[in-house]
């Protein structure tokens, strides 16, 4: 099965909830997080295990 890469912007409540739902879906490979709050991109980035961390949304999608 082919996994949906995905990358969250935003890692406030509703964001955490997205992420914590994701990581439970096999078929969803969590690749990396995006928060203009520094400290709330980089907590989600290490809860959740996730390299990719990102200080503006724009940067993430501007990534492969």
């Amino acid at each position: 099965m082919r996994r949906v890469r995905l990358g969250v912007i935003g890692c406030g409540v509703i964001g955490r909830i997205h992420l914590s739902m994701a990581v439970q879906m096999e078929h969803i490979q969590l690749m990396a997080v995006a928060d203009t709050n520094y400290e709330a991109a980089s907590a989600a980035g290490e809860i959740y295990g996730v390299q990719a961390v990102y200080y503006n949304g724009h940067d993430l999608i501007d990534e492969e």
